[in-house]
């Protein structure tokens, strides 16, 4: 039986109120010692390497033997499992790398019924995805983005092929400009709509009442000025904090285990020296540190925390290797490494309850504006974690 999207809602709604610490904490707040205190974190807190691995990465929630805990776990796969979308049975040439080709022929048979579509690309930047609409599914396609040089990056590249998509450059916001009359058009589609701008594409297409919407969201962690209640069942008075928006963004599946080892290396690296940093020098401040430069947590401690202060604090007088050494490897520190990784595999599992949150209260929106709206589950969550689709269609034409 298929769960009802106003309770399944409420469901999660109330789950997070109760649940909702495990996903918000500051990490400031832990660097001063005002880490959240609670049984599942103090449990985690004891696995060893293999088996917070075998918790986090591998998705085994039954390490944790809490009945609490285990009937949760239970909840929140009912609650963010959504009906899924049967992939095709033959793969069509795309342009984009990897991940944007799985999603293009994953998307086939939601697209299939819709060939022939005078359709909108909100966010579709060089037009790959228009491209893959107007080749495979004969649609007439306007790309509305707001970034003028990737614009005309694809007029550019979309001429080479003979295309007829065509391209606007214009900022779509919560406040829908006049001049943004599209009723004409038959589709709006959104890949992967980041923060903010899946909402205002969801306005802007209940204004103009366009007949079929589908929109992928992306990026909760980007959403400004609490625009995350947009139905009349969101309690408003529920604030969703920086972190629990980024929580609610990571990968909600399993991953290989050798890239959450490099994770704990980052946290392992990046911790201890805002940790020695805020002891040291009572600075208590996060820096972007790049964590994609794999090279720099292959160093020392001590050889990441000199090229760290020679970059971000260059003022600052360099302590000596062994000094780092045995602050690296304090009780003190160990435990905090500890509970950092513990917190985080917990706030993995419940974050995505925040994910659905926020897309059902977008659909229950489209549907309180003369949409019948549904959830799916299109594409494969271990190539794209943003695997769920809005699709609404109007049923007061």
């Amino acid at each position: 039986m298929i769960m009802q999207l106003e309770q399944r809602f409420i469901e999660i709604q109330n789950l997070l109120t109760i649940y909702f610490p495990l996903i918000s904490q500051w990490d400031e707040d832990v660097l001063k010692g005002k880490g959240l205190v609670h049984p599942w974190i103090d449990k985690v807190s004891t696995f060893s390497e293999d088996e917070l691995l075998e918790f986090d990465a591998k998705r085994n929630h039954k390490l944790l033997d809490n009945p609490e805990w285990l009937e949760l776990v239970d909840k929140i796969k009912k609650l963010t499992s959504f009906k899924c979308v049967e992939p095709p049975k033959e793969e069509v040439t795309t342009l984009g790398n990897v991940k944007k080709r799985h999603e293009l022929n994953r998307l086939n048979s939601t697209l299939a019924p819709l060939s022939g579509s005078s359709t909108l690309d909100f966010g579709g930047g060089v037009g790959n995805l228009a491209h893959h609409l107007e080749k495979n599914y004969n649609m007439n396609v306007l790309v509305i983005d707001s970034n003028p040089e990737l614009i005309d990056l694809g007029k550019k590249k979309l001429s080479k092929l003979n295309s007829s998509v065509t391209f606007k450059s214009i900022e779509i916001t919560n406040k829908i400009p006049n001049e943004l009359v599209y009723a004409s058009k038959d589709l709006a589609i959104g890949l992967h709509t980041c923060g903010n701008f899946a909402n205002n594409m969801l306005r802007t297409c209940v204004k103009n009442k366009i007949p079929t919407i589908l929109n992928f969201g992306c990026c909760y962690s980007k959403v400004l000025d609490d625009d995350y209640h947009l139905s009349s069942l969101a309690d408003k008075s529920i604030k969703f904090n920086r972190r629990a928006l980024a929580i609610s963004t990571l990968g909600f599946s399993q991953v290989p285990t050798e890239l959450v080892r490099y994770r704990y290396q980052i946290i392992d690296y990046k911790y201890s020296f805002y940790h020695w940093n805020y002891r040291a020098h009572n600075i208590l401040e996060f820096k972007p540190m790049g964590n994609s430069r794999r090279r720099l947590y292959g160093k020392t401690f001590s050889d990441f925390v000199s090229t760290t202060l020679n970059k971000y604090y260059p003022q600052l007088s360099k302590p000596k290797p062994d000094e780092l050494d045995i602050f690296y490897r304090s009780q003190e520190n160990i435990e905090l490494l500890k509970y950092l990784k513990s917190y985080y595999a917990i706030a993995r599992y419940i974050g995505e309850l925040l994910e659905a949150y926020i897309l059902c209260d977008r659909a229950l929106y489209l549907e309180e504006n003369g949409y019948q709206a549904s959830i799916l589950e299109v594409f494969d969550p271990t190539i794209s974690p943003r695997n769920k689709l809005i699709s609404a269609v109007r049923i007061d034409k």
